[in-house]
């Protein structure tokens, strides 16, 4: 009963030929990319030290000088570890400044699904793996090395990471960076994960020096006024791929320790639930929000009801234009038609903003609106 509720409601949404084809592949195998972490092999060896010490790097002391490679030749050096780790059918490729390697994992068999990342000789590892779609609401903000960044909603934590990119790449190694990166997440297990990423990505001494720092603030009741440059709101949603993928053919979940099915908790009462939090917790991230800063709002919802119409609502409470306006990418991006890359990409542009389907792109569902 409840997936031919799904069933017909998104019918009406994307259409009787569309929803059975993007239904086929949101129950899919996601599909992932790597994320090179340019925090990775930042830190040669000390003069005459020990090679697993951790002066001078990831440990918690001063970044050492990186004198003994060129940034050209760590890069060089990074993708060399990372392409001999996912093999000769990976390929790099530059989405504005961040660089991602594709990858295609071996289904069954030895060797089968996606290598863990490796790890430089300070434990900072080489690549994190995320949907090529979570880059997008992150990359919208343009964020620059000064800013005060907040990630409302930042568990697992991979968004957080292309942002910590955006502002410190290089400078925030050797620490002359005035940005900040707050990640903020209220549950407590996410919240280790979240902890458990940056520890595992990120140079010690951005959390040391407090350029980096986790917070559990309640996204609906944030306590900072007018405090961020730029804001993230990745905000908790239906995430109808999560419930497809947990059923099986023809449309059967699987029960668990008497738990009902997956699909069974979804209805549009509950996406409609989804989107008065997520207006609660946009209406609250304005208030953090600086004069002339920015936000970007995302959700792996598939329902218009959480994307556009949050916005429009969001909208009409904060006194519309005047007050708050939504940016258009190629408005908001130094690179010239950015607009028409996502659209390369697969993304379609909505009436605020932009979704990713995995039908038509084979990435996603993400949308976001600045």
């Amino acid at each position: 009963r409840a997936m031919a509720t799904m069933d017909a409601y998104f019918g009406e949404v994307y259409g009787a030929k569309r929803w059975p084809r993007l239904k086929e592949a949101l129950q899919g195998s996601v599909r992932h990319v790597a994320l090179e972490n340019t925090f990775a092999f930042h830190f040669p060896r000390a003069h005459g030290g020990d090679s697993g010490s951790d002066e001078g790097g990831a440990g918690g002391g001063p970044p050492l000088a990186l004198d003994s490679l060129s940034l050209e030749g760590i890069e060089q050096r990074r993708a060399a570890s990372i392409k001999a780790s996912l093999g000769p059918s990976s390929a790099k490729f530059n989405l504005k400044n961040v660089k991602v390697h594709s990858y295609t994992p071996n289904r069954g068999g030895e060797g089968s699904g996606y290598p863990v990342p490796a790890s430089d000789t300070h434990g900072v590892k080489s690549w994190y793996w995320l949907d090529l779609a979570s880059l997008f609401p992150a990359l919208s903000l343009g964020i620059t090395q000064n800013d005060a960044v907040l990630d409302v909603c930042a568990s697992p934590g991979g968004k957080s990471l292309v942002m910590a990119q955006q502002l410190f790449g290089a400078m925030g190694v050797s620490g002359d960076c005035k940005g900040t990166l707050t990640c903020n997440e209220l549950d407590n297990s996410r919240r280790a994960r979240l902890s458990g990423v940056l520890d595992a990505y990120l140079p010690r001494h951005l959390r040391l020096k407090g350029k980096v720092r986790v917070t559990n603030w309640d996204g609906t009741k944030l306590r900072e006024a007018s405090a961020y440059d730029k804001i993230l709101v990745d905000a908790p949603c239906s995430s109808e791929r999560h419930v497809l993928m947990h059923c099986g053919g023809g449309g059967n979940a699987v029960r668990t320790s008497g738990a009902a099915p997956t699909v069974d908790r979804w209805s549009p009462k509950k996406c409609k639930q989804f989107a008065k939090l997520q207006c609660g917790i946009l209406k609250s991230s304005f208030q953090a929000l600086r004069p002339g800063g920015r936000l970007a709002y995302s959700t792996c919802s598939i329902a218009p009801v959480e994307n556009d119409l949050v916005i429009d609502r969001l909208l009409e409470k904060l006194g519309g234009p005047s007050a708050v306006r939504v940016v258009k990418e190629d408005e908001a991006q130094t690179h010239a038609g950015w607009s028409s890359t996502l659209k390369q990409l697969g993304c379609e542009p909505t009436k605020h903003g932009w979704i990713m389907l995995p039908d038509r792109s084979k990435f996603g569902p993400i949308y976001w609106c600045l």
